[in-house]
């Protein structure tokens, strides 16, 4: 899918990643989400491996000063996930299955990102605090993976729309082209361009 600016995100630190993906229910979703988690060079969820690997808390940085910015890194994944909610029950195209499968993702996704927010205000520690940013990352790729794989979804399904929608109308517009009062040869052109338009 190619480098995006989602995956300049200070908490990960080389690009975009991967995640296991079990929900089941949309087949464009899953198979995206599938390609991207096995990809050369992509983490897996938990390991660290790949590009993608936890964030270091510099020593000496004083706990509750810590626990804000954390408490920020996962507020701006909430608010995304948030945004993509939006995004997928507001797109007329989606199918039901990918519909489906984005939502469970994105709910589960918000789910266990608010228990981890609420975790670290209790952080006894830094390696407490270290090691709930590093489940934040390495658990939840929402700005590498949730969020890029959820707009392409929508947009290709909103492609796939377009495309039938012109199919249903090509009989249509093939008879307006037989009325048309063409040449046989301009006819001709004119059935050849509409077939690779639509791509018959």
């Amino acid at each position: 899918m190619g480098e995006r600016s989602d995956c300049a995100d200070p908490w990960v630190l080389k690009g975009c990643g991967g995640a296991e993906f079990d929900k089941a229910g949309g087949a464009l979703a899953t198979l995206l989400f599938a390609a991207l988690a096995f990809m050369p060079g992509v983490a897996e969820a938990g390991t660290g491996g790949g590009d993608l690997f936890a964030p270091q808390i510099p020593a000496g940085t004083p706990l509750q000063s810590a626990i804000a910015s954390g408490r920020s890194a996962v507020g701006a994944r909430l608010l995304l996930l948030s945004q993509l909610s939006s995004l997928v029950a507001h797109a007329k195209t989606l199918t039901t299955g990918d519909r489906f499968a984005l939502t469970q993702v994105i709910a589960s996704d918000e789910s266990a990102l608010s228990q981890l927010q609420i975790s670290m205000t209790s952080a006894a520690s830094l390696a407490a605090l270290s090691a709930e940013e590093a489940t934040m990352v390495l658990d939840y790729h929402v700005i590498s993976l949730v969020g890029p794989v959820t707009r392409d979804v929508v947009n290709a399904d909103r492609s796939l729309a377009a495309e039938k929608k012109l199919a249903r109308q090509v009989p249509e517009i093939e008879a307006t082209i037989s009325a048309s009062g063409l040449t046989r040869a301009r006819q001709v052109t004119a059935s050849l361009l509409l077939s690779e338009l639509s791509g018959g």
